[in-house]
């Protein structure tokens, strides 16, 4: 059995290319409870990148589709919203194949993983959602809630080559924010 954790960026000052002590904070605030990752990816991106190694993270190599979302996605999709609609959005031939394509990079990332290892992958609003619904097809995605925020994500178990189990990971309220 392996563990996988996606979990989405922390916050930038936009325009600026690198996260904000305020996305530090928010990396510190997710990291308490963290141990270290056998195998860590992420977008190639800055902000995924640093927020990684905030979270005390050796990033082991960066993926650059793990940070790439066609814009005829986000603008079909929306975002940000609900889970429920993310899901539904699925019905979509172009939304539903790059959600396949970014559970396929979750599945090589996790079986490069060690027996009984825990991978982290550090991406981006909308990409981490899609890849969501993809991998848990079968869940009540309204129960999932809003838009995945920074720093949020999902826990998943890999056992006999497939996803068997999820947790919605969340920040406590005060913390919450999807855009900045």
């Amino acid at each position: 059995m392996k563990t996988l954790e996606v979990r989405r960026h922390t916050m930038r000052a936009k325009p600026n290319l690198h996260i904000s002590p305020e996305g530090i904070a928010l990396t510190k605030t997710v990291a308490i409870s963290q141990s270290k990752f056998d195998y860590v990816v992420t977008s190639d991106l800055e902000r995924a990148i640093q927020t990684a190694e905030a979270m005390g993270q050796k990033v082991n190599h960066t993926e650059h589709d793990l940070g790439f979302l066609p814009k005829t996605i986000y603008n079909h999709v929306g975002w940000p919203v609900a889970l429920e609609h993310v899901a539904q959005s699925m019905s979509d031939p172009a939304t539903n194949a790059y959600a396949q394509n970014q559970l396929a990079m979750w599945q090589n990332i996790i079986t490069q993983t060690p027996q009984n290892g825990h991978a982290l992958i550090i991406t981006h609003g909308l990409i981490i959602e899609l890849a969501m619904v993809a991998c848990m097809p079968n869940a009540m995605h309204k129960d999932w809630g809003q838009a995945i925020g920074y720093c949020e994500g999902i826990r998943l178990t890999f056992d006999d080559n497939k996803f068997t189990k999820s947790e919605i990971l969340r920040v406590p309220k005060e913390h919450y924010n999807a855009e900045n």
